[in-house]
């Protein structure tokens, strides 16, 4: 025992002393690093998570699209004094909204 206690201390590793906990440190300890409990609420947050989206199904849709684009027109004319060129750029843009709500869908969502 003191060829082991001897070889611990050479290599620097001290015994830890013993912590005595309340039984709330104790429980909340527990609470933190059990796994089968880290398990539990991993199991919680996707029952949670299924609800949420079963939900989401009910909700109104929303969507907004948009584009935005720069072009460029060289127009060439001949003349009695040379070719003219013209340049113009145009800038077309457009934007919408659409939004949808399901009044009936034959039960399906409340199947799902």
């Amino acid at each position: 025992m003191r060829k082991f206690l001897s070889v611990m201390l050479a290599a620097g590793l001290t015994p830890a002393p013993a912590l005595a906990d309340t039984l709330g440190d104790a429980l909340a300890s527990a609470y933190r690093t059990n796994p089968t409990l880290d398990g539990a609420r991993q199991q919680a947050r996707q029952a949670d998570e299924g609800f949420a989206q079963a939900r989401a199904g009910f909700l109104p849709q929303v969507g907004v699209s948009g584009s935005y684009s720069t072009q460029l027109r060289i127009t060439e004319t001949e003349t009695p004094i040379g070719t003219v060129r013209t340049k113009g750029t145009t800038e077309p843009q457009s934007a919408a909204v659409s939004a949808s709500q399901s009044i009936f869908e034959g039960g399906r969502r409340f199947a799902q």
